[in-house]
């Protein structure tokens, strides 16, 4: 945790994030222990968990090393507690050279071991969330009738409808979760219509398909009471559209699987669909990693 205006933001989150899914939580702030910034930093966990101002006890500070990159040092922090997820804060946008190389939120997203949160500056205080959407991706199986959801999708969804849950308690109202699912638009013919014999007719089939997969894969989730769940597929880029969904619709929170292989500069640069997410960041970013979970200990770092 950092000492900023948003601190507070961060720190409800993560007490939030910690709540739903029933893991212990640890707050971190690199600095100066007894300095005022770290006094500052432990009364916005103090808040955020409704305990006293005196909270210097909740917070571990670590001092900064020189020559240490500080995104190196909290993926060392992450590597050390064995996190299963780790909250930071980010602007919604980058500038200059960080269009490239990412802000130190970013770059713990690309590379952590981890789930990370990334809880934008911007939008309703995580307290009010109401409103969640889940990017469910369609992998081809060898063998397999159709297309599946990814592996990773179901328990994703289900960090994601808990968090859902204990906020729809909290507020004493109703949480909705949208599944999306984004498809590239077919091929169309020379009169704008699709179906030509080019191969658009098998597309069409293959879309009809995914749509029938988000289905399945909506009646395979038990949405808790409180929890509205809805599905919906989209045309268009993949990360965009989902991006732009969670901008049209005012979402609060938007979840999607990290990629396999650790993301960097180069995958930026070729616009990896979660990056583009990453880089808009139209509300609070859950990106989730497979497997992270199910280590022995179970931690979030804030």
């Amino acid at each position: 945790m950092t000492d900023s205006p948003t601190a507070w933001r961060v720190a409800q989150a993560a007490a939030l994030v910690g709540a739903a899914l029933g893991v212990e939580t640890r707050y971190v702030h690199f600095g100066e222990a007894g300095s005022a910034g770290a006094k500052r930093v432990a009364e916005a966990v103090a808040a955020a968990r409704g305990e006293s101002a005196d909270a210097s006890g909740l917070l571990d500070v670590r001092p900064r090393i020189e020559g240490v990159a500080p995104d190196k040092a909290i993926r060392a922090c992450i590597a050390e507690l064995g996190a299963t997820m780790v909250v930071l804060g980010a602007v919604p946008r980058e500038r200059t050279w960080r269009d490239l190389f990412g802000s130190v939120a970013r770059r713990v997203a690309w590379r952590a071991g981890c789930s990370v949160l990334l809880v934008a500056t911007r939008g309703r205080e995580p307290r009010d969330w109401s409103r969640f959407l889940v990017g469910v991706e369609a992998r081809a199986e060898a063998g397999s009738s159709g297309p599946s959801a990814a592996p990773g999708a179901r328990s994703l969804a289900s960090d994601v409808l808990a968090i859902a849950r204990t906020c729809a308690g909290a507020r004493s109202g109703e949480a909705s979760v949208c599944l999306v699912h984004e498809q590239r638009e077919p091929t169309r013919g020379l009169l704008g219509e699709p179906g030509r014999a080019d191969g658009s007719n098998a597309r069409l089939s293959g879309l009809a398909a995914e749509r029938h997969m988000l289905g399945e894969f909506a009646l395979g989730l038990d949405a808790p009471a409180g929890v509205k769940l809805e599905a919906v597929t989209l045309p268009g880029r993949p990360g965009q559209e989902l991006a732009r969904h969670a901008e049209d619709t005012s979402a609060d929170l938007v979840g999607v699987l990290a990629p396999a292989r650790p993301l960097g500069w180069l995958s930026r640069l070729l616009s990896h669909p979660v990056h583009l997410v990453l880089d808009q960041l139209p509300c609070a970013v859950l990106l989730h990693r497979e497997g992270a979970g199910e280590r022995a200990s179970a931690e979030h770092v804030a």
